[in-house]
């Protein structure tokens, strides 16, 4: 397949879930719960003749279950028409494929598995430099199969600490925003916490708001400057994209 890469969004960026099929639907119900810490509670059965249709099947019959995760969901499949054979793959396969578990703490999940008795494919690692990135230093994971061979992989995205505290510096930056407006702060004017600007920003307010006001200041100007910095970039980067998107002519195959 050939295709133009489209130079605006086709509503195809988000991920529903994932299938995986399954020798013994409860027995997967039990690991991928442990595993998650997600109660399943949607358990159903489908087949019929459109469904055999829309997988090229002569004949369906599907118990399944469904793990809501935060971003995804996990269809776990057991088939019961027509009779599943088990395939067996290793990671360098091709098409192989697998399921990377977002984690906050990589070694209290891999320990917590471990003591339930679950075996990794190796001891989790950190990349380094001398594992030739150009991005993720400090990210950790490891590796390990459900009951049934499927790959699966838990990870700890390097800077974890740093998007959390970047969520806590949005949401600030929201909230001075909704309350004083985008660019109240931006302006030379707002440079002290005196004259026309603290002047409208205070209208109204008691002498102790006034006073709140003046201690942070020059927190929510600093982070309406970076916020109005990162716009900036992310403008840029678009504007770049666009450029490039239709100067090259780019396709997929």
């Amino acid at each position: 397949m050939t295709q133009n890469i489209p130079s605006a969004s086709i509503g195809l960026a988000r991920a529903n879930h994932v299938g995986i099929v399954v020798s013994d639907l409860n027995a997967a119900i039990r690991f991928y719960q442990a595993l998650t810490g997600t109660t399943i509670v949607n358990k159903d059965v489908i087949g019929g003749p459109h469904m055999a249709a829309v997988q090229g099947l002569d004949k369906v019959l599907i118990r399944y279950a469904n793990a809501h995760l935060d971003n995804l969901n996990i269809d776990l499949l057991q088939y019961d028409e027509p009779s599943p054979k088990s395939a067996r793959y290793s990671g360098n396969d091709i098409s192989a494929m697998h399921l990377c578990l977002d984690v906050d703490d990589l070694d209290a999940v891999y320990q917590r598995m471990t003591e339930a008795g679950l075996t990794f494919n190796g001891e989790p690692i950190t990349f380094q430099a001398e594992d030739q990135l150009k991005h993720g230093i400090g990210t950790t994971e490891a590796y390990f199969d459900d009951p049934d061979g499927t790959h699966l992989e838990i990870i700890q995205p390097q800077g974890l600490a740093d998007k959390m505290a970047k969520a806590e510096l949005e949401g600030f930056a929201k909230a001075v925003s909704e309350r004083f407006g985008e660019r109240t702060f931006l302006g030379i004017e707002a440079k002290e916490a005196k004259g026309k600007t603290y002047d409208a920003v205070t209208a109204g307010m008691t002498p102790g708001q006034k006073g709140e006001v003046q201690t942070a200041w020059n927190s929510m100007r600093t982070i309406q400057q970076l916020a109005a910095h990162e716009r900036a970039v992310e403008a840029t980067k678009q504007a770049e994209s666009l450029r490039q998107t239709k100067s090259q002519g780019l396709s997929l195959k």
